[in-house]
């Protein structure tokens, strides 16, 4: 009869805080904390079903958040060295047609990557004249191609870097040859500009 009189009691006191409380099936105290008994256990309301388990009562224990998902490794970058040469005319470093449809190949290939790296244009003279003009005239035949590529707008000028080495990386001698028609014939290939770029596509 007592045990009985105390349930009614609970009953009474806790059904209206247990409702308001938002923790279905259980008793819960005017904090909103859900009400013990003597032994520890969590008080159910007469609705209570075990489906209506929380953690913390009749056994239900946290469950372990899963673990977490790893970072996505970013695309992997291929990259590739592409390379264009063209020739000049006798102590010229205008470009002539065939330059122009050589670097415009050059740079539809340049297109086709995600990133232009750096582009490296080495100019270079034949033996004929003095070092110091040569030189020069080496570095004229750079610019030359750096400009044309920047009018293509097929690279940014900040990676673009250019040399001249005027008569010093000759592709052939032509020792012996005379005359002097045949020798500036002869030393055609050393008359080029040397395109090299550093490109790289996202896989």
């Amino acid at each position: 009869m007592k045990t009985r009189l105390l349930a009614a009691f609970a009953a009474l006191v806790f059904t209206g805080p247990a409702l308001a409380a938002g923790v279905p099936g259980y008793l819960t105290d005017s904090q909103g904390a859900i009400v013990h008994n003597n032994y520890g256990e969590c008080w159910h309301t007469g609705f209570w079903t075990p489906e209506m388990a929380v953690v913390g009562c009749d056994g239900k224990v946290a469950e372990a958040p899963p673990p977490p998902q790893p970072m996505p490794a970013p695309p992997e970058a291929e990259r590739s060295t592409l390379s264009g040469e063209v020739l000049f005319d006798f102590d010229r470093s205008t470009l002539k047609p065939a330059a122009v449809e050589a670097l415009d190949d050059l740079a539809g290939q340049m297109q086709g990557y995600d990133e232009i790296e750096e582009v490296q244009i080495t100019g270079h003279a034949d033996r004929i004249g003095s070092d110091a003009y040569n030189l020069r005239l080496s570095q004229r035949r750079a610019e030359a191609v750096k400009s044309y590529l920047l009018r293509q707008q097929a690279v940014s000028a900040d990676r673009v870097q250019i040399q001249g080495v005027g008569e010093s990386q000759p592709v052939v001698g032509c020792e012996g040859v005379k005359p002097r028609k045949t020798l500036i014939k002869c030393l055609t290939p050393n008359r080029r500009a040397v395109i090299d770029v550093d490109v790289k596509r996202m896989r």
